[in-house]
C-alpha cells in the first residue's frame, strides 16, 4: 500500500487541533510524518493515526497513575500533612490580624 499524504486540512480533522497550532506543532518536529514541501505541509496520514493513538494510550495511562494517587492505592507516606504556614508570624499574617482587631473595635 502506497503511503498516502494528506494536507494540512486533513491533519486538522484527525487532530481536531487549528492549522496553525499543527503547523507550529510540525515545525517543532512534534509531529511524525510532517514534510513542509515548498510552502506547504503536507502529513502522512498512516502516521498521523498513530501518533493519536500513542497520545490516546498516554493519556490513558497518566489518568490510572492519577487515580491511583487520588485514591491511596500505592501510595505510602509516613509524613503527616500539616500546613506548614501554622503558627509562624509572616507579615501578611500579622497584617492581616492587625486588620481584624481594627475591624472588631470598629464594629
Amino acid at each position: 500500500m502506497a503511503i498516502e499524504r494528506v494536507p494540512i486540512e486533513r491533519a486538522c480533522e484527525i487532530l481536531g487541533l487549528k492549522s496553525r497550532t499543527i503547523q507550529k506543532m510540525a515545525l517543532r518536529g512534534e509531529i511524525p510524518g510532517a514534510v513542509k514541501f515548498g510552502r506547504r505541509w503536507t502529513f502522512n496520514e498512516e502516521r498521523l493515526r498513530q501518533f493519536v493513538r500513542d497520545k490516546e494510550g498516554e493519556q490513558w495511562h497518566a489518568g490510572e497513575k492519577l487515580r491511583q494517587e487520588c485514591t491511596g492505592g500505592m501510595t505510602f507516606s509516613t509524613r503527616k500533612n500539616r500546613s506548614r504556614a501554622k503558627g509562624r508570624r509572616t507579615a501578611s499574617t500579622l497584617t492581616i490580624r492587625q486588620l481584624l482587631k481594627r475591624g472588631a473595635t470598629n464594629g
